[in-house]
């Protein structure tokens, strides 16, 4: 159970990061999708996006995995 709310925690940052350069409009924290369509080449679609909310939650997971004392079996 400790793994899990470590591994959701981890998710939700990186979420919220996502969400956080959505909102305020800052490039090196969003997720870019663009969807065109040309007569010539027809469908195009793109994606793209910053690695840094995901660096931030795995930097959050270990984090919590240290900070996060485990059960002992005695």
């Amino acid at each position: 159970m400790r793994r899990f709310f470590i591994e959701l925690s981890a998710i939700l940052s990186i979420l919220l990061i996502y969400a956080a350069g959505s909102l305020f409009e800052l490039s090196w924290l969003q997720f870019h999708y663009r969807n065109e369509f040309s007569p010539e080449n027809g469908r195009s679609i793109e994606f793209g996006g910053s690695i840094l909310p995901i660096l931030l939650g795995i930097v959050v997971y270990f984090i919590l995995n240290n900070m996060i004392p485990k059960k002992s079996s005695t």
